[in-house]
């Protein structure tokens, strides 16, 4: 991982933030509140989509980039 992904990885969630108060929380709550089942996330990145997540059987995370 270069220096530049890190410091945009550590910046990503508080620079999103007000978007996810917003429209952005509400399409994830939308998309991945109706996930059920063992689930698989491609490109899990910050976790972001974790605390929307309902009743899933399993949830295996990963993120390809470093």
């Amino acid at each position: 991982m270069h220096c530049t992904d890190r410091v945009a990885a550590a910046l990503y969630d508080r620079l999103l933030a007000p978007s996810e108060r917003g429209w952005l929380g509400e399409q994830r709550r939308r998309l991945v509140g109706q996930a059920s089942g063992v689930v698989l996330e491609i490109g899990a990145g910050t976790g972001a989509n974790l605390a929307h997540y309902g009743s899933v059987e399993r949830l295996l995370l990963t993120e390809p980039e470093e």
